[in-house]
């Protein structure tokens, strides 16, 4: 009977000792005898003779990060929200875990966040319905402010649970790409992408260095070269 030709990621091989069953084998390695069975294919829970290899969560002494033990209650995403992580980046280190169904003191591999954003930036973390404009907005950032604090990730898919960086410091300075515009008393960036039919989005990325409080009376800006307004 052979088992185990190489263990998956996050697993080690173990051979199976005198006097051994899943049971102990699950006990010893803070896991269950569903997941043995699931990563040793033709593991069968009532015949493990001695000597045979399988393959069994990794030891959880040599997490890469912090350990924690599910309480009563706990649901993955609540953990994760905790911890500023992804689910996803849980469920990678703890691979064998079953994620519907946590049980009480199950040791989990919580990874140490990459610290990508600059000192003095704040971390968000990307929600359902948001889109880069609505973070712009939300923050009042200007897009080359976001692009430049967040160079590291793909902006274009961000998804959620995503964590961005959130700077600190803004500048001046149009970088044109259509025409002028002086804009008008009263005049913000929603009157402008009303009366020009653009969007939000598409004025903060052609004047990447605005923030959509920076829109206001007086100041040159640059609209994108389909504006067409509206009398």
């Amino acid at each position: 009977m052979e088992i185990a030709r190489g263990c998956p990621i996050g697993a080690m091989p173990y051979t199976i000792k005198e006097g051994d069953s899943l049971y102990t084998i699950a006990q010893e390695h803070n896991t269950t005898i569903d997941i043995l069975l699931r990563i040793n294919h033709g593991l069968e829970e009532d015949f493990i003779p001695a000597g045979v290899t399988i393959c069994v969560p990794m030891d959880i002494e040599i997490c890469p990060g912090e350990l924690y033990e599910v309480q009563e209650g706990d649901r993955l995403y609540e953990i994760a929200e905790r911890y500023n992580l992804r689910v996803i980046d849980i469920i990678r280190n703890n691979p064998f875990i079953d994620v519907y169904n946590l049980m009480i003191g199950t040791r989990l591999c919580i990874p140490i966040p990459t610290q990508d954003c600059q000192e003095g930036d704040r971390i968000y973390i990307y929600q359902e319905g948001d889109t880069i404009t609505t973070i712009l907005e939300k923050f009042d950032l200007s897009f080359q402010e976001f692009y430049r604090a967040n160079e590291h990730l793909d902006l274009p898919r961000l998804t959620m649970g995503d964590r961005i960086c959130i700077p600190d410091k803004k500048g001046f300075n149009v970088s044109r790409s259509g025409k002028e515009y002086i804009i008008g008393m009263g005049e913000d960036i929603y009157g402008l992408s009303s009366r020009f039919r653009v969007s939000v989005g598409e004025l903060l990325i052609d004047n990447p260095k605005f923030s959509p409080s920076d829109f206001i009376s007086g100041r040159v800006i640059s609209l994108p070269v389909r504006a067409r307004e509206v009398f």
